[in-house]
């Protein structure tokens, strides 16, 4: 993983310090109260700079079997990946029981939001599609993700998953592809649609599928 950078700049005035895209202030806030001058360390507040412009992608390498018609696909070539998953400038590349550094927020991004994890969650669960290279049906996969420090998550599982509530129940967050895929036969009726009127409803601006 590439390290994280800081720059420094200005803004209105102020000193500020940028951190994997939150620009902090370094410097105290001077402030007139009555007739005198005095200097308060206020809590810094961070300001988020914009991501919407972030391509990173993390490529899975993990050898998978396509439960339609029962291809193998290798590890070196598997159609599996999440977009704007991560701020480091080049894509990544994770196998089993590989460590990537990224922030919960990372997550939000890469995926939609099932239900949010609390901010010490031990352990994430995510869902993403992935396309088989001999009949090109789209199909979901579970990602489960263990915290080994603050910020680094080790990928301890990939496994075949069907979109039902008790499958998705303990999911935190689910693949922006939707659009991409039909419901497969073990699915309930109705299921992706209702999943894509709330995902749209809880993302203004932007349809799912």
């Amino acid at each position: 993983m590439a390290a994280r950078m800081f720059a420094a700049g200005r803004s209105g005035g102020g000193q500020f310090t940028q951190e994997r895209g939150i620009e902090w202030p370094s410097q105290p806030v001077r402030s007139r109260v009555g007739r005198c001058n005095s200097v308060f360390r206020h809590p810094p507040t961070p300001r988020r700079i914009p991501r919407e412009n972030m391509s990173h992608t993390v490529r899975f390498k993990v050898a998978l079997t396509c439960t339609y018609c029962g291809s193998p696909n290798p590890a070196n070539a598997v159609h599996l990946y999440t977009s704007s998953f991560g701020q480091d400038p080049v894509d990544a590349e994770l196998s089993l029981g590989g460590i990537i550094e990224l922030e919960l927020l990372d997550f939000a991004d890469g995926f939609y939001t099932l239900q949010p994890p609390a901010v010490d969650v031990s352990a994430v669960a995510a869902v993403e599609l992935w396309g088989c290279s001999s009949c090109d049906r789209m199909q979901p996969v579970r990602l489960d993700f263990r915290r080994v420090e603050r910020d680094f998550w080790r990928l301890e599982s990939v496994s075949p998953v069907a979109l039902t509530p008790e499958a998705l129940a303990n999911v935190h967050y689910l693949s922006r592809k939707l659009e991409e895929y039909a419901p497969g036969p073990n699915e309930p009726p109705g299921f992706l649609g209702e999943l894509r009127a709330r995902l749209e409803a809880s993302t203004p601006g932007h349809r799912p599928g």
